[in-house]
């Protein structure tokens, strides 16, 4: 009889994205490289691991012993993610994966600057190709506009939008603040 015993690294975690009554009821797991689910995760405050955010209405579940099936290719998810980190002096603070493919990647770093309050979010679709993805974060990180509202008001940034095919879309924060939910929904009442 032979037992062999390995042990499990933590490359992520993968939480259940819900409202929770208090942070210390934050449901995550344990993944490891491979993308297996292995063990509940106690809660971290910080930036211990980078937490990947599933729909809690999500038709496939996060089991214990699985595999992750929300990225179906994990391999070339993360090296996209590396190629982000690399190509434009970002970190990766957060995933969120929502029930429309959307994929939502909070950066804590970008451009050399640190976001430590409100980090842009970097938006797209999984169904498009990484490499189509990469070119359009290329096409807006080199648009002189974007460049120089950058440069002036870093801290501005609110996201970068590649989901829409053939278009892409960014956002800062208009000078006179961010809106309100209150204001949006004023502004959408008055318009209907």
């Amino acid at each position: 009889l032979s037992v062999v015993i390995g042990e499990r690294m933590a490359d992520t975690l993968w939480c259940i994205d819900k409202e929770y009554e208090s942070i210390f009821q934050e449901e995550c797991y344990f993944v490891d490289e491979e993308g297996l689910v292995y063990a509940r995760a106690p809660y971290f405050s910080g930036n211990v691991y980078v937490k990947f955010y599933v729909a809690e209405n999500q038709e496939t579940p996060i089991v214990v012993g699985e595999r992750i099936a929300t990225v179906p290719d994990t391999d070339v998810f993360f090296e996209f993610l590396d190629m982000v980190e690399r190509e434009y002096l970002a970190s990766v603070g957060g995933v969120r994966f929502n029930t429309f493919g959307d994929v939502e990647i909070e950066l804590v770093r970008f451009e050399n600057r640190v976001y430590s309050e409100n980090p842009p979010l970097l938006l797209f679709n999984q169904s498009d190709s990484y490499d189509i993805i990469s070119r359009n974060i290329g096409i807006v990180t080199e648009f002189t506009e974007f460049t120089d509202t950058l440069t002036k008001r870093p801290y501005d940034l609110e996201s970068i939008d590649v989901r829409f095919d053939g278009r892409v879309f960014y956002t800062f924060t208009p000078i006179g603040g961010r809106t309100s939910d209150t204001e949006i929904e004023n502004v959408i009442i008055q318009q209907n």
